[in-house]
């Protein structure tokens, strides 16, 4: 786009929405004339310092009680903290699950297997009849594999292309693309090297005011994240149920030291790595639930949740 600049609302408490203006050279909302009632209805004056703006809570109105409501954040700054606390459940996924937890499938059914092709069977034969094991069910093996390292690497392939044509559709409305593209893919450690000024996510602003393409708003790396986690899990579940693990051997010698116990198979130690893997990807799949409703409607303004009439404000 030739311009530099495009104009995005500002709750207005007398007349709906004003105006605020994104600058294109620091990335910041300016705001202009129209908005100003904005501020003043809250009791802001323009000449406080940043300080003491930081102190003032933006909101737009209150109840009848006194609990006070803040307007939605668009186009908000993305903090360094937030970027390192999203590594969390990447690691713990992708390294413990995907990496440990794979590697350990893998490893232990190749040993079992035990011929030296044991990995093409595994990955492209483990179905077959003349495979199968009496301490291991390889064709159970074999796709719990494919949905551990194959899965994920399919994930990320697929949020990768995504977030390459996310930044194409930056680029073609005439906005910075890198970071909201990094933000939006595998890859999205690196924007924490990014100055605070360009590390704005323009998914976070409302489509009618960018104007992107529908797809954008679908969130379908999050969505490919649960499907992912959600089939795997469901992998897991059936593998577990086969009762030919492998760790199967292991398991039948903890059986004969429990002897008599009903509920050894529940928490048994070498079941441990199953119901960790199952943990995260169930955590996965609510957070990325809860990350898609609390991204769908940026209009929706957020209850503060303190009576500040009771409180003495210093």
């Amino acid at each position: 786009m030739n311009s530099q600049q495009r104009n995005y609302p500002v709750k207005n408490s007398n007349s709906g929405y004003g105006a605020y203006t994104q600058d294109y050279d620091n990335n910041r909302p300016q705001i202009n004339a129209q908005s100003s009632s904005y501020y003043q209805s809250n009791n802001i004056p323009s000449t406080m310092s940043e300080h003491e703006l930081a102190k003032k809570p933006l909101v737009s109105g209150t109840d009848a009680k006194g609990f006070q409501y803040r307007s939605p954040e668009i186009g908000r700054v993305i903090p360094q903290g937030e970027i390192i606390n999203r590594v969390v459940p990447y690691w713990e996924l992708f390294v413990s699950n995907a990496g440990l937890f794979g590697y350990h499938i893998v490893s232990s059914a190749v040993k079992n297997i035990g011929t030296d092709d044991a990995l093409d069977i595994l990955f492209f034969n483990g179905c077959n009849s003349e495979h199968a094991q009496s301490n291991l069910d390889v064709c159970a093996t074999s796709i719990l594999s494919w949905s551990l390292v194959g899965g994920s690497l399919l994930y990320l392939a697929f949020a990768s292309i995504l977030a390459f044509f996310l930044f194409v559709e930056c680029k073609r409305q005439g906005y910075p693309a890198t970071f909201t593209a990094l933000w939006n893919s595998p890859l999205f450690l690196v924007c924490y090297f990014f100055k605070e000024k360009n590390r704005i996510d323009l998914l976070t602003i409302p489509n009618r005011f960018v104007g992107f393409r529908k797809w954008t708003r679908l969130h379908l790396h999050r969505l490919g994240l649960a499907i992912y986690s959600f089939i795997t899990t469901g992998i897991i579940i059936y593998y577990l149920n086969t009762n030919l693990t492998v760790d199967q051997d292991d398991l039948k010698l903890q059986e004969q030291y429990k002897d008599g116990d009903t509920f050894y198979k529940i928490y048994n130690p070498f079941y441990l790595p199953y119901y960790a893997a199952m943990y995260f990807y169930v955590k996965t799949i609510l957070s990325s639930i809860i990350e898609i409703k609390n991204f769908s409607d940026f209009d929706n303004e957020e209850l503060v949740g303190i009576n500040y009439a009771s409180l003495k404000i210093h």
